[in-house]
C-alpha cells in the first residue's frame, strides 16, 4: 500500500510538472512574435490568452507593443502600395520602407486620407491596451533591432525590414546596426519597463495628434496638382506632369514643382473636430511625459534602459540625462502646456507690436492654413492677442541645457 501511495504521489507530481510546463509553453511571447514575424497570429494568440488571464499585465504590455508595431506596419504597407518616392525618410509618416515600389498604384487624395485614418484608429487600439497596464513591475526584454516587419506587404521580411534597418534609414537612433559610430551589437536587448509603457502611450498620442491635424485640412488641390512630387503615380488629370521636362532640376525634383508645392500649401478646414481631437492628443503627450519621468525617477535599477534616468545608462545610445536636463525638460513641458492652453502666447518671428499667437485658438477656432501668409504674418492675424509671451530667453536656456541638441532629445524623450 505505501508503495502504491508513493507511486500515486510521484505520478501526480509528474502530471503537475507536465501541466505547469504546458501552461508556460502556452503563454505567447511578444519577443518571439516580433522577431520571428507573426504579428497577426501573435496578436490573436495574445488576445486569446488575455481573455483567459486578464490580470497578466506583462502579456498585456506585450500585446500593446505588438499592436503598435502592427499599426506602423499596416501604414507602411499601404504607402508602399501607393508608391511613395524615396527621399531618405524625410517625409513624415509616408517614408519608412527603404525601397520604392516598382509597380505602384495610382494614388488618390482619398487613398491618403483613408490610410492615415486607419493609422489613427490602430494607434487608438494600441494605446487603450497599454493604458490598462497597472503593474509597475512589468518588464519586456526585446532585441530591439531584430524586430521584423513586412513593410512592403509581400508576406515576407528581409534584412532591410528590421527595426534596426528602419532606424538607420530614418536616422532615428545614432547607435544602430550598420552605423560606423555604433557602440552596440545587433543583438542589443532593451528591457522595456513600466516607464516605457507610459512613453509608448505618449507616442501613440503624438502620432495620432499629428495625423489628426493633417486630416483636419483639405489638401485635395495640392495632391491633384503636385502629388507626383510625393507619389510615383497619382489619380489626377495632372498625372502626366510627373514626366514633364525639368527646367530647373535639383536632384530628382524641379524647382518649378517645389514652388508650386509651396504655393499650394493653402488648405481650407475640412474637419474642425479633428483639430480639437489633435489638441487633446498633444495635452496627453505632455501628461504622459510627466508620468514617464516620475516612473523613471522612482526606479532603483539600471537594467538595459530605453530612456535612462540621471543614474542610468542605455544600451542603444551614448546620450545621458543629467539632472539639469531633466529639470529643464519638466520646465519645457510646463511651458508647452501653457502655450497649448492659450495661457502663454507664441511669438511670431516677424511681429513686433507685442502681440503673440494664441495657439489654442488655432485648434478651436481654425482658419484656412496658408504657409506663405503665415510666414509673411497676415495668416496669424486671427490668432494674435496681447498677453504674456513665451520668452525667447527660456527657449535659449532649454537648448543650452541639452548642449544645442534639444530637438534630438525631444524626439527621444517624447
Amino acid at each position: 500500500m505505501p508503495r502504491l501511495q508513493n507511486a500515486l504521489w510521484i505520478g501526480a507530481g509528474f502530471l503537475l510538472l507536465f501541466l505547469t510546463q504546458a501552461s508556460v509553453a502556452d503563454v505567447p511571447s511578444a519577443e518571439k512574435i516580433l522577431t520571428s514575424y507573426d504579428l497577426q497570429g501573435g496578436q490573436a494568440a495574445l488576445e486569446k490568452y488575455l481573455d483567459q488571464n486578464p490580470s497578466d499585465d506583462q502579456q498585456r504590455f506585450g500585446l500593446g507593443v505588438v499592436q503598435f508595431v502592427g499599426a506602423v506596419e499596416t501604414m507602411s504597407q499601404s504607402f508602399y502600395a501607393c508608391g511613395v518616392r524615396d527621399y531618405q525618410g524625410q517625409i513624415p509618416f509616408l517614408r519608412i520602407v527603404a525601397t520604392e515600389n516598382p509597380n505602384p498604384k495610382a494614388t488618390s487624395y482619398q487613398d491618403v486620407r483613408n490610410i492615415l485614418q486607419k493609422f489613427v484608429d490602430d494607434l487608438a487600439v494600441a494605446e487603450q491596451t497599454l493604458a490598462k497596464v497597472d503593474d509597475k513591475r512589468v518588464k519586456l526584454p526585446l532585441p530591439l533591432f531584430q524586430i521584423r516587419l513586412d513593410l512592403n506587404g509581400d508576406g515576407t521580411t528581409t534584412e532591410i525590414e528590421t527595426l534596426g534597418a528602419v532606424a538607420m534609414h530614418l536616422r532615428m537612433i545614432e547607435n544602430v546596426p550598420g552605423n560606423p559610430e555604433a557602440q552596440r551589437p545587433y543583438e542589443t536587448v532593451v528591457a522595456f519597463d513600466y516607464a516605457d509603457c507610459l512613453w509608448l502611450r505618449g507616442y501613440c498620442h503624438l502620432l495620432s495628434g499629428m495625423a489628426e491635424t493633417w486630416l483636419a485640412y483639405d489638401m485635395q488641390e495640392l495632391h491633384d496638382r503636385v502629388g507626383y512630387v510625393i507619389f510615383q503615380k497619382i489619380d489626377s488629370p495632372n498625372a502626366y506632369l510627373a514626366d514633364a521636362k525639368k527646367t530647373f532640376p535639383i536632384s530628382d525634383v524641379d524647382i518649378v514643382d517645389l514652388v508650386a508645392f509651396i504655393h499650394l500649401i493653402n488648405f481650407p478646414v475640412k474637419d474642425a473636430e479633428k483639430l480639437k481631437d489633435a489638441h487633446a492628443h498633444f495635452l496627453q503627450v505632455i501628461a504622459l511625459s510627466r508620468r514617464t519621468w516620475d516612473a523613471i525617477e522612482a526606479e532603483d535599477d539600471n537594467d538595459r534602459e530605453w530612456i535612462p534616468g540621471p543614474k542610468q545608462t542605455s544600451p542603444v545610445t551614448r546620450g545621458r540625462t543629467s539632472p539639469e536636463m531633466l529639470k529643464t525638460w519638466r520646465e519645457f513641458l510646463d511651458e508647452l502646456e501653457a502655450i497649448l492652453q492659450g495661457e502663454k502666447l507664441a511669438r511670431h518671428p516677424r511681429i513686433t507690436d507685442g502681440r503673440g499667437v494664441n495657439v489654442k485658438k488655432m485648434f478651436f477656432e481654425p482658419q484656412p492654413f496658408d504657409a506663405v501668409m503665415w510666414w509673411q504674418g497676415s495668416g496669424a492675424t486671427p490668432f494674435l492677442e496681447k498677453g504674456p509671451l513665451s520668452d525667447d530667453a527660456f527657449w535659449n536656456r532649454v537648448n543650452r541645457a541639452f548642449n544645442g541638441q534639444f530637438m534630438s532629445f525631444a524626439v527621444w524623450y517624447n
